[in-house]
């Protein structure tokens, strides 16, 4: 058995070269920690247990979670296209105080079959 031997990007650069900043996603890491605590209220006094949540349905109420990587998120939604508008619209309301601006992206708002 030999030992693997070393690429030719691995003998050009021997040092790697991080690509972005370390520092943005960090920081956007804690401002977002008030989108976190928001969601987390919600969560817990309203959806966090099955049966919550098969009330809210029998209601006609969504069930959402947010799901976030350092500076990225998502927010889940089970409900109706009018319910994820409403959501876009809470995330605004605690996002701009933040001095954060919600991009729309290609898929953001669509339903998943």
């Amino acid at each position: 058995m030999t030992a693997p031997t070393a690429t030719r990007r691995a003998k050009r650069a021997p040092i790697a070269n991080c690509v972005g900043g370390v520092l943005s996603p960090l920081l956007a890491n804690v401002a977002l920690s008030v989108l976190d605590e928001y969601f987390m209220q919600q969560w817990t006094t309203t959806m966090a247990t099955e049966q919550q949540r098969q009330k809210r349905r029998r209601h006609g109420l969504a069930n959402y979670r947010l799901v976030r990587y350092a500076d990225d998120f998502v927010v889940l939604v089970h409900g109706s296209q009018a319910d994820t508008e409403a959501l876009r619209s809470d995330v605004a309301q605690v996002l701009v105080p933040m001095g954060f601006a919600p991009v729309r992206g290609q898929d953001q708002g669509q339903p998943h079959r």
